[in-house]
């Protein structure tokens, strides 16, 4: 229905001979609200590429080392003690955020695996980054 009136509004605008001025000129309507400032992204912030970089590593490491699932690699990680830092940037993106909160969370079994599900396995983490041969360092 918008892309349909703003064809209307493109098409009123080239018969009566009117033209955008400043910022609109230039730039496409999915980009900027009416106002001319930048449309945000809506919903929940995604997870930043470095730490499903160093998610993923951590995770086919300990997989591959102790032969076990990445699912159950990944229980192994959420255990640690460091697992915090390693969370800490995500939970960082996220509203109301407290140190106390993201400790919490990290220790919630349910959170664990719907975290798992929603950006390991959903977002195809483990085939995505599959194709890389990592070299670990002692």
């Amino acid at each position: 229905m918008r892309d349909l009136v703003i064809f209307a509004m493109n098409v009123i605008m080239r018969i009566y001979g009117l033209q955008r001025t400043g910022l609109l000129s230039v730039a496409e309507d999915k980009y900027f609200t009416k106002k001319g400032t930048l449309r945000k992204v809506r919903g929940k912030p995604r997870i930043d590429i470095g730490i499903e970089f160093v998610i993923y590593a951590k995770v086919d490491y300990v997989s591959r080392k102790r032969k076990i699932s990445h699912w159950k690699a990944w229980l192994q990680l959420t255990k640690l003690n460091n697992f915090l830092d390693l969370m800490l940037p995500h939970f960082e993106n996220q509203k109301g955020y407290t140190y106390k909160r993201a400790e919490l969370k990290i220790k919630d079994e349910d959170w664990i695996k719907n975290f798992y599900k929603n950006n390991i396995v959903r977002s195809r983490l483990i085939k995505k980054l599959k194709q890389i041969d990592f070299t670990y360092l002692k």
